[in-house]
Protein backbone atom coordinates (compact mmCIF):
# COMPACT_ATOMS: atom_id res chain seq x y z
CA UNK A 1 0.00 0.00 0.00
CA UNK A 2 3.05 2.42 0.99
CA UNK A 3 4.23 1.85 -2.82
CA UNK A 4 1.10 2.52 -4.20
CA UNK A 5 0.43 5.64 -2.12
CA UNK A 6 4.19 7.07 -2.74
CA UNK A 7 3.79 5.59 -6.36
CA UNK A 8 0.30 7.95 -7.45
CA UNK A 9 1.70 10.79 -5.12
CA UNK A 10 5.03 11.27 -7.43
CA UNK A 11 2.08 11.57 -10.16
CA UNK A 12 0.59 14.39 -8.90
CA UNK A 13 3.36 15.79 -7.94
CA UNK A 14 5.57 15.56 -11.06
CA UNK A 15 3.94 14.67 -14.21
CA UNK A 16 2.96 18.48 -15.70
CA UNK A 17 0.66 16.63 -19.25
CA UNK A 18 -2.81 16.51 -19.38
CA UNK A 19 -4.84 13.34 -18.10
CA UNK A 20 -8.10 12.55 -16.77
CA UNK A 21 -10.84 14.74 -18.31
CA UNK A 22 -8.67 17.38 -20.14
CA UNK A 23 -6.39 14.44 -21.65
CA UNK A 24 -9.50 12.82 -22.95
CA UNK A 25 -10.79 16.23 -24.27
CA UNK A 26 -7.07 16.86 -26.27
CA UNK A 27 -7.22 13.62 -27.48
CA UNK A 28 -10.87 13.51 -28.99
CA UNK A 29 -9.19 16.35 -30.68
CA UNK A 30 -6.68 15.04 -32.31
CA UNK A 31 -8.23 12.13 -33.50
CA UNK A 32 -11.11 14.12 -34.99
CA UNK A 33 -8.56 16.69 -36.30
CA UNK A 34 -6.60 14.15 -38.34
CA UNK A 35 -9.33 12.52 -39.69
CA UNK A 36 -10.66 15.92 -40.71
CA UNK A 37 -7.17 16.81 -42.58
CA UNK A 38 -7.85 13.32 -44.99
CA UNK A 39 -11.14 15.41 -45.89
CA UNK A 40 -8.94 17.95 -46.59
CA UNK A 41 -11.26 19.85 -43.96
CA UNK A 42 -8.42 21.81 -41.34
CA UNK A 43 -10.22 21.75 -38.35
CA UNK A 44 -8.68 25.55 -37.41
CA UNK A 45 -7.47 26.67 -40.77
CA UNK A 46 -10.80 27.33 -41.95
CA UNK A 47 -9.25 29.71 -45.00
CA UNK A 48 -8.06 26.37 -46.62
CA UNK A 49 -11.52 24.70 -47.18
CA UNK A 50 -12.27 23.58 -50.41
CA UNK A 51 -8.83 24.48 -51.69
CA UNK A 52 -5.83 22.21 -52.66
CA UNK A 53 -4.40 20.84 -48.98
CA UNK A 54 -1.11 22.21 -48.53
CA UNK A 55 0.55 20.96 -45.64
CA UNK A 56 1.95 23.27 -43.08
CA UNK A 57 4.64 25.49 -43.08
CA UNK A 58 7.76 24.67 -41.67
CA UNK A 59 7.50 28.00 -39.13
CA UNK A 60 4.13 27.20 -37.51
CA UNK A 61 5.60 23.63 -37.46
CA UNK A 62 8.70 24.31 -35.40
CA UNK A 63 6.43 26.60 -33.05
CA UNK A 64 3.96 23.56 -32.21
CA UNK A 65 6.77 21.37 -31.81
CA UNK A 66 8.29 23.71 -29.26
CA UNK A 67 5.45 24.34 -27.25
CA UNK A 68 4.58 20.45 -26.99
CA UNK A 69 7.97 19.38 -26.83
CA UNK A 70 8.52 21.93 -23.50
CA UNK A 71 6.05 20.42 -21.25
CA UNK A 72 7.12 17.19 -22.22
CA UNK A 73 10.71 17.79 -21.46
CA UNK A 74 10.23 19.49 -17.71
CA UNK A 75 7.09 16.60 -17.11
CA UNK A 76 10.48 13.91 -18.50
CA UNK A 77 12.76 15.58 -16.15
CA UNK A 78 10.52 15.94 -12.93
CA UNK A 79 10.10 12.34 -13.54
CA UNK A 80 13.40 11.24 -14.12
CA UNK A 81 12.97 8.73 -11.40
CA UNK A 82 10.01 7.03 -12.54
CA UNK A 83 10.59 5.37 -15.80
CA UNK A 84 7.02 4.40 -16.63
CA UNK A 85 5.92 8.23 -16.24
CA UNK A 86 9.33 9.36 -18.69
CA UNK A 87 7.73 6.88 -21.03
CA UNK A 88 4.26 7.93 -20.79
CA UNK A 89 5.34 11.34 -21.47
CA UNK A 90 7.28 10.62 -24.26
CA UNK A 91 4.10 8.73 -25.49
CA UNK A 92 2.38 11.99 -25.46
CA UNK A 93 3.61 13.57 -28.60
CA UNK A 94 2.42 10.95 -30.80
CA UNK A 95 -0.70 13.12 -31.47
CA UNK A 96 1.54 16.43 -32.90
CA UNK A 97 4.23 13.30 -34.54
CA UNK A 98 1.11 11.37 -36.13
CA UNK A 99 -0.37 14.99 -37.59
CA UNK A 100 2.94 15.15 -39.32
CA UNK A 101 2.57 12.28 -41.33
CA UNK A 102 -1.06 12.93 -41.51
CA UNK A 103 -0.04 16.36 -43.53
CA UNK A 104 2.17 14.48 -45.56
CA UNK A 105 -0.13 12.10 -46.67
CA UNK A 106 -3.16 14.35 -47.04
CA UNK A 107 -1.73 16.48 -49.20
CA UNK A 108 0.03 13.99 -51.34
CA UNK A 109 -3.47 12.19 -51.60
CA UNK A 110 -4.94 15.48 -52.70
CA UNK A 111 -2.84 17.04 -54.89
CA UNK A 112 -2.57 13.93 -57.00
CA UNK A 113 1.01 13.97 -56.29
CA UNK A 114 0.96 10.03 -55.82
CA UNK A 115 -0.26 9.89 -60.06
CA UNK A 116 2.06 12.51 -60.85
CA UNK A 117 5.45 12.68 -58.50
CA UNK A 118 8.31 13.56 -57.78
CA UNK A 119 6.76 14.23 -54.12
CA UNK A 120 7.85 17.76 -53.14
CA UNK A 121 10.61 18.34 -50.56
CA UNK A 122 8.42 19.50 -47.36
CA UNK A 123 5.78 16.44 -48.22
CA UNK A 124 8.60 14.10 -48.40
CA UNK A 125 10.37 15.52 -45.18
CA UNK A 126 7.19 15.36 -43.38
CA UNK A 127 6.43 11.80 -44.42
CA UNK A 128 9.64 10.43 -43.16
CA UNK A 129 10.12 12.65 -40.01
CA UNK A 130 6.45 12.28 -39.49
CA UNK A 131 6.36 8.18 -40.20
CA UNK A 132 9.46 7.12 -37.73
CA UNK A 133 8.47 9.52 -35.20
CA UNK A 134 4.78 7.87 -35.12
CA UNK A 135 6.24 4.76 -34.76
CA UNK A 136 8.50 5.48 -32.35
CA UNK A 137 6.00 7.59 -29.71
CA UNK A 138 3.38 5.56 -30.15
CA UNK A 139 5.54 2.31 -29.31
CA UNK A 140 6.68 4.83 -26.30
CA UNK A 141 2.67 5.42 -25.09
CA UNK A 142 1.68 1.44 -25.60
CA UNK A 143 5.32 0.44 -23.63
CA UNK A 144 4.12 3.05 -20.68
CA UNK A 145 0.68 2.06 -20.79
CA UNK A 146 1.34 -1.57 -20.56
CA UNK A 147 4.06 -0.95 -17.97
CA UNK A 148 1.62 0.98 -16.02
CA UNK A 149 -0.86 -1.78 -15.95
CA UNK A 150 1.63 -4.42 -15.13
CA UNK A 151 3.21 -2.34 -12.44
CA UNK A 152 -0.44 -1.64 -10.65
CA UNK A 153 -0.88 -5.59 -10.83
CA UNK A 154 2.17 -6.28 -8.79
CA UNK A 155 0.80 -3.90 -6.45
CA UNK A 156 -2.29 -5.89 -6.53
CA UNK A 157 -4.29 -2.44 -7.51
CA UNK A 158 -6.13 -4.49 -10.54
CA UNK A 159 -7.65 -1.70 -13.66
CA UNK A 160 -10.90 -2.45 -15.57
CA UNK A 161 -10.77 -5.37 -17.73
CA UNK A 162 -12.35 -3.24 -20.34
CA UNK A 163 -9.40 -1.12 -20.82
CA UNK A 164 -7.53 -3.74 -22.89
CA UNK A 165 -9.94 -3.81 -25.27
CA UNK A 166 -8.03 -0.29 -26.60
CA UNK A 167 -5.32 -2.94 -27.94
CA UNK A 168 -7.53 -3.79 -30.56
CA UNK A 169 -6.59 -1.30 -32.77
CA UNK A 170 -2.79 -2.10 -32.64
CA UNK A 171 -3.41 -5.60 -33.30
CA UNK A 172 -5.65 -4.74 -36.29
CA UNK A 173 -3.00 -2.29 -37.78
CA UNK A 174 -0.68 -5.32 -37.08
CA UNK A 175 -2.78 -7.20 -39.46
CA UNK A 176 -2.92 -5.19 -41.93
CA UNK A 177 0.99 -4.07 -42.53
CA UNK A 178 1.22 -8.20 -43.21
CA UNK A 179 -2.26 -8.81 -45.05
CA UNK A 180 -1.78 -5.86 -46.91
CA UNK A 181 -5.21 -5.10 -48.93
CA UNK A 182 -6.03 -3.16 -51.76
CA UNK A 183 -9.74 -2.16 -51.50
CA UNK A 184 -9.30 -0.63 -48.43
CA UNK A 185 -10.42 2.93 -48.16
CA UNK A 186 -7.07 5.34 -47.52
CA UNK A 187 -9.48 7.64 -45.31
CA UNK A 188 -10.48 4.34 -43.25
CA UNK A 189 -7.15 2.72 -42.91
CA UNK A 190 -6.03 6.17 -41.95
CA UNK A 191 -8.22 6.06 -39.20
CA UNK A 192 -6.87 3.31 -37.74
CA UNK A 193 -3.36 3.88 -38.40
CA UNK A 194 -4.29 6.72 -36.06
CA UNK A 195 -5.95 4.98 -33.47
CA UNK A 196 -3.05 2.32 -33.33
CA UNK A 197 -0.72 5.23 -32.65
CA UNK A 198 -2.82 7.25 -30.15
CA UNK A 199 -4.94 4.90 -28.88
CA UNK A 200 -2.77 4.21 -25.75
CA UNK A 201 -3.40 7.94 -24.28
CA UNK A 202 -7.17 7.10 -23.61
CA UNK A 203 -5.96 4.09 -21.43
CA UNK A 204 -3.34 6.01 -19.40
CA UNK A 205 -5.75 8.55 -18.70
CA UNK A 206 -8.24 7.32 -17.21
CA UNK A 207 -6.05 5.05 -15.20
CA UNK A 208 -3.41 7.77 -13.88
CA UNK A 209 -7.22 10.13 -13.00
CA UNK A 210 -8.50 7.00 -11.54
CA UNK A 211 -5.33 6.14 -9.08
CA UNK A 212 -4.25 10.29 -8.36
CA UNK A 213 -8.03 10.49 -7.84
CA UNK A 214 -7.75 13.78 -10.00
CA UNK A 215 -10.68 13.89 -12.38
CA UNK A 216 -9.86 16.82 -13.96
CA UNK A 217 -6.01 16.35 -15.38
CA UNK A 218 -4.44 18.71 -13.09
CA UNK A 219 -1.55 17.73 -10.31
CA UNK A 220 -1.41 19.31 -7.23
CA UNK A 221 1.44 18.54 -5.31
CA UNK A 222 5.10 20.70 -5.80
CA UNK A 223 7.22 20.40 -9.01
CA UNK A 224 5.87 19.87 -12.40
CA UNK A 225 2.69 18.26 -11.25
CA UNK A 226 1.59 21.50 -8.45
CA UNK A 227 -1.44 23.22 -9.86
CA UNK A 228 -0.14 26.35 -11.26
CA UNK A 229 3.07 24.59 -12.91
CA UNK A 230 0.69 21.78 -14.15
CA UNK A 231 -1.73 24.51 -15.36
CA UNK A 232 0.54 26.37 -17.63
CA UNK A 233 2.19 23.34 -18.79
CA UNK A 234 -0.49 22.37 -20.55
CA UNK A 235 -1.85 25.46 -21.74
CA UNK A 236 1.58 25.57 -23.39
CA UNK A 237 0.66 21.74 -24.91
CA UNK A 238 -2.32 22.10 -25.81
CA UNK A 239 -2.14 25.66 -27.43
CA UNK A 240 1.34 23.35 -29.17
CA UNK A 241 -1.67 20.75 -30.43
CA UNK A 242 -4.08 23.52 -31.37
CA UNK A 243 -1.09 25.52 -33.02
CA UNK A 244 -0.20 21.89 -35.08
CA UNK A 245 -3.03 22.19 -37.26
CA UNK A 246 -2.89 25.63 -38.28
CA UNK A 247 -1.50 27.05 -41.36
CA UNK A 248 -1.37 30.16 -43.01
Amino acid sequence: MDEFKNFTTKISESYGLPFGTLGLIIWIFSFYSNFLLYCNIPPISVWHWGKPYKSQSLFPAFFAFAFIAGPTICTCYFCRQEWILVILALGQLSPWAFKIYTDSFAAIHDNGIRENPPVPKREDFYRKCGGSLSILTGLCGWVGFSALIHKLRNMEHEVNSSIYILYSPLFFMLILIFVKPDDVDPKILSLFKCLATIAHLIGSNIILAEITEIDLGIGNGTGAGSGIASFWLIIVYTLGICLSFVNF
